[in-house]
């Protein structure tokens, strides 16, 4: 994978340069370093770069992992009230917005 082109400079244009390039990351399966499961079944894998730039809950939990290679965050829905499937759609919004 290429890093996208600078077209003309700007930082919105940067911005977007990267998280295409991160994006893309994502849906090649590459640097993938945080594993998400819910009650132990694996929903998805992401950047925890990623997870803690959207979520406060993910940013306290990764903080104290932050020297670890790839870490498992197992999101219990009995806990968390937050199913397999919500987390999977979240995981899915924070790289497409959709």
């Amino acid at each position: 994978m290429d890093w996208p082109e600078d077209d003309d400079g700007d930082s919105t244009g940067h911005a977007e340069g990267v998280w295409e390039f991160v994006s893309g990351l994502a849906r090649q399966g590459r640097l993938l370093d945080t594993r998400l499961e819910s009650g132990g079944a694996l929903v998805g894998s992401a950047h925890r770069l990623v997870l803690a730039a959207f979520s406060q809950e993910f940013r306290r939990a990764l903080a104290a992992v932050q020297t670890s290679g790839t870490v498992t965050l197992d999101v219990d829905p009995l806990v968390t009230g937050v199913s397999a499937a919500e987390l999977k759609a979240v995981l899915q919004w924070m790289y497409s917005g959709r």
